[in-house]
């Protein structure tokens, strides 16, 4: 693939730095888990919490706190839960002076469980979604202009 502008074992590698994301980004159970997500968002991938990313996509979660600081989350409250169903689908969209910019399409599977129907399978009472990652790697495995496009979303462009 050299004869196109990048590199397939440079790709590889930024696969396992996109897959170790993903799995950050749409694995948690709890709002501990979630905020945990956030923090190495931050501290692993250079995320900062003015990033768009961390204000609209993956929002602090909401919670209550008591006189004795102890946080009630929302998430919580609400038995929510998330984790990636699937491999992902991972394609680059551009090759510029040492940063590969991606394009990734991942299954989230997420529940809760205040949800009550008549199974006491969980599965059942999931949902699985779809949801679009934009992100560049540079060629020091820096992630950075990292967006996302719930499927609930509207449209971002299209050609």
């Amino acid at each position: 693939m050299i004869s196109l502008g990048f590199s397939r074992i440079r790709m590889d590698k930024d696969v396992e730095i996109i897959r170790s994301l993903i799995t950050t980004v749409f694995t948690w159970n709890s709002g501990t888990s979630y905020e945990h997500a956030r923090t190495t968002l931050k501290q692993r991938y250079g995320i900062t919490e003015h990033d768009p990313f961390l204000k609209i996509f993956m929002p602090p979660s909401r919670y209550n706190q008591d006189a004795a600081g102890t946080r009630y989350y929302y998430i919580d409250a609400q038995g929510l839960h998330s984790s990636v169903d699937g491999d992902p689908d991972i394609e680059i969209t551009r090759a510029t002076a040492g940063d590969y910019t991606y394009a990734v399409e991942v299954d989230v599977q997420t529940a809760s469980d205040a949800v009550t129907q008549h199974t006491p399978d969980q599965a059942a009472r999931a949902n699985s979604r779809r949801m679009l990652l934009t992100l560049t790697v540079s060629a020091a495995r820096r992630v950075s202009s990292l967006a996302g496009t719930p499927a609930s979303a509207r449209t971002r462009h299209s050609r």
